[in-house]
């Protein structure tokens, strides 16, 4: 089976008790598509070992046998780490933002505590500030406030708690890594318990960062990577070689309530990992793990070391463990012995979705994987996998379709397409690219819409647009100056705009100096498009840029512009955007819409834009009134993925790092309509496909339906008689038709 994408895919929870339809049954479906990559310390095992939790872009929730049980909801920003209560019926997921409390069995979310960290018992969080305050997690009652003590040029960095929570250490950051600091504090009382500090060896790797600190699980060790103390390095003042920047590393062993130094275990680590402490595997063993190298189990009392194998490498703690079976390139649970194995979490897709576009009768959708050599297509009113088209030689850029139904696909160098069966109808090839030097030549292609007219950008000084015939030979060539390309290695597709036919083919061409239109046959320049004057409310504007083509033929623009300054408010750096209306054929501006930056044409006098006044809200414009016809709740987000339908009504989008799932949401009201997951197939251009609605109602090829759990508490199981009467097609296409079935 082929493992398509690149790296997580998404895990997907939803309810199946609707308001019709309904089924005796409290299941829930579950979509399962695994893990992507070992994380050191990505996975957390509750003290029962009956739950896991995994924090791998995002968090989740699975049960003793490796089935994902939740995904949870509104887990904070930034790298996560999970922790279980000592009660057992709570665990913590802690990031930037704060930390997340859920309840056992079944994750549901309890609330959020913002910008806090949690102790490794679940009884109390740090709340930061000018001051550090411990209060109960229970209560949000204040406890006490931390005693520190603030040291010269020092920054502090991590704080850890001990396993019961009586003790918390700070670390603190010094320019130098080779000086350090740490402060333990009693947490009921917030007093100074001991200062540990080694002026010979530090903490810190050589870029300063503190290494990790680890506590025995019995509380009455710390554990600290840093230099070797006795350490001192060549002492050559005129004449410093490579040895001079070597850095010896160790182990060390601290009594955190006397700061007193123990043991220290010389020549761990190396100056590109610094010391790669991992955890506790007992009270006196320590697992550490340099990624590629084999994992080192120390015993702290003895100073016996022992090499694993990288396959029996614990990623959590236990048991049972999680470990990473490199040999089958697998996640794993293994029982205390880190042999027996007694679950296997389901291996994820290796890509994610990069690009995505609707076909203009709204029936297809393409998908670009992220590696740029294939789309995907997809029945947009099903949601079933059609065909995958790979292309070799070139990275994919720009794709669509063409005004007779054929799908196009652009990159630096050439351009492909295909019929509405998959066959492959022309390559073109740019003739400027040498491929003994690629360096030469990798702008990008274009491709006419009615496939008569290639455009290549020459790589010469004045810059000049190319234009070959269907058959290969230069037409002309069209000197347009330095082209305004909005991100490198994106084609020239983003700054060209095609519109008109046959012998009136032109295109819109964005320079740094604004819009110029050409007649591509003849090579001649017609009149710059020309932005409004600038209004007295506004600053300085910049050049307008040719976005795209309604259906119905007005060529959108944008305009980016100074917003002038006011008291407690903007900057003279703050910017504005607006979406200026042409008639491409004659120059005439149609219609401004100030603060609205365009994202796709429709028909009729529309187009959706991105409402900058509201957060970049999702919004529906109209030519003749001017006005705002939808106010979606949905927001074009930094990193999101999407394309609308035709008629503007429906979104299908994909999250960053959501990889291989697409959402389909109805764009006025938000509401999620159907889900659709894609999974390595038979073949490298046949993929399995499944479609979930929120209601729990599905349809998918046998191989997806493979992929669809049932949760009953905290049972996952297969589906049985009842759920499998829930596979209904026709519901899953009046959802994405966004119609009652």
């Amino acid at each position: 089976m082929r493992r398509f994408g690149f790296w997580l895919a998404l895990l997907f929870v939803v309810g199946v008790a609707p308001a019709c339809h309904a089924l005796a049954t409290s299941a829930r479906a579950i979509v399962q598509t695994g893990l992507a990559r070992p994380l050191e310390q990505g996975y957390a095992v509750s003290r029962d070992g009956r739950f896991v939790v995994s924090t791998e872009f995002g968090a989740r929730l699975w049960n003793a046998r490796a089935q994902l049980i939740r995904v949870l909801e509104q887990p904070p920003s930034g790298r996560l780490e999970a922790v279980f209560g000592r009660d057992g019926r709570q665990f913590f997921v802690s990031g930037e933002s704060g930390t997340s409390v859920y309840a056992l069995p079944v994750g549901r979310l309890v609330r959020r505590l913002s910008g806090v960290q949690t102790s490794n018992d679940g009884r109390y969080f740090l709340r930061f500030g000018d001051q550090i305050r411990v209060s109960d997690i229970a209560t949000g009652r204040p406890i006490s406030r931390l005693a520190r003590r603030t040291y010269q040029n020092f920054r502090a960095s991590v704080l850890v708690f001990s396993p019961d929570g009586s003790l918390v250490v700070e670390m603190f950051r010094h320019p130098n890594p080779r000086d350090g600091i740490a402060q333990v504090f009693a947490v009921q009382s917030g007093r100074l318990v001991a200062t540990l500090r080694d002026a010979r060896g530090g903490f810190a790797a050589t870029d300063g960062v503190i290494e990790p600190v680890l506590w025995s699980p019995d509380g009455k060790l710390l554990v600290t990577g840093g230099e070797d103390p006795d350490y001192k390095g060549p002492i050559n003042a005129g004449n410093v070689t490579e040895s001079a920047f070597y850095h010896a590393y160790a182990v060390k062993v601290w009594n955190p309530r006397s700061g007193k130094l123990l043991r220290v275990f010389k020549g761990y680590g190396s100056d590109e990992d610094g010391v790669p402490l991992t955890r506790f595997l007992s009270p006196t063993q320590v697992l550490l793990n340099e990624g590629n190298v084999e994992p080192i189990l120390l015993d702290i009392a003895s100073g016996r070391k022992r090499e694993l194998s990288t396959a029996a490498a614990p990623l959590s703690n236990g048991p049972p463990f999680v470990v990473w079976n490199r040999e089958r390139a697998r996640l794993e649970l293994r029982a205390a012995d880190l042999r027996r194995v007694v679950g296997i979490f389901p291996a994820a897709s290796e890509g994610e979705f990069s690009r995505l576009a609707w076909s203009p009768e709204g029936t297809q959708i393409l998908v670009l994987e992220s590696g740029r050599r294939a789309l995907i297509s997809l029945d947009a009113r099903s949601g079933a996998f059609v065909r995958r088209l790979a292309v070799e030689g070139d990275n994919i850029i720009s794709f669509g379709w063409q005004q007779h139904g054929e799908v196009r696909a652009t990159g630096g160098h050439s351009a492909w397409i295909w019929d509405a069966d998959g066959t492959l109808l022309r390559h073109f090839q740019a003739p400027e690219f040498d491929p003994k030097h690629p360096e030469s030549y990798a702008q990008g292609v274009s491709v006419a819409p009615d496939s008569q007219f290639f455009l290549t950008l020459a790589p010469t000084s004045p810059a000049a647009l190319n234009v070959y015939g269907l058959d290969g030979h230069l037409i002309n060539a069209l000197a347009t100056g330095p082209l305004y390309l909005p991100a490198a290695g994106e084609g020239i597709d983003p700054a060209l705009v095609w519109f008109g036919e046959g012998a009136s083919r032109r295109v819109a061409v964005t320079t740094a100096q604004g819009v110029q239109t050409w007649s591509v046959p003849e090579g001649k320049a017609q009149s710059p498009l020309l932005a409004p004057p600038d209004r007295p409310d506004f600053g300085r504007a910049q050049p307008l840029v040719a976005q795209q083509l309604t259906s119905d033929g007005w060529l959108l623009c944008s305009q980016k512009y100074e917003l002038k300054p006011f008291p407690g408010h903007m900057t003279e750096h703050s910017m504005g955007v607006r979406t200026l209306v042409y008639n491409p054929s004659t120059g005439e501006l149609a219609r401004v819409f100030d603060r609205a930056f365009p994202l796709q044409g429709g028909a009729g006098g529309a187009f959706a834009g991105a409402d900058t006044e509201t957060s970049n809200a999702i919004a529906a414009y109209n030519f003749n009134s001017g006005a705002a016809t939808i106010h979606s709740p949905l927001r074009a987000t930094l990193g999101a993925i999407f394309a609308l339908s035709p008629d503007l009504r429906r979104l299908v989008k994909v999250e960053s790092g959501d990889s291989t799932s697409l959402q389909f949401f109805d764009l006025a009201s938000g509401r999620s309509l159907v889900s659709v997951f894609l999974f390595g197939g038979a073949s490298a251009n046949q993929l399995d496909w499944l479609a979930l609605t929120p209601d729990g109602f599905y349809d998918g090829s046998p191989g997806g339906q493979s992929h669809l759990l049932w949760r009953e508490g905290e049972d996952v199981v297969a589906a049985g008689a009842t759920e499998r009467a829930r596979r209904q097609p026709d519901i899953i296409r009046a959802a994405l038709a966004d119609k009652k079935p």
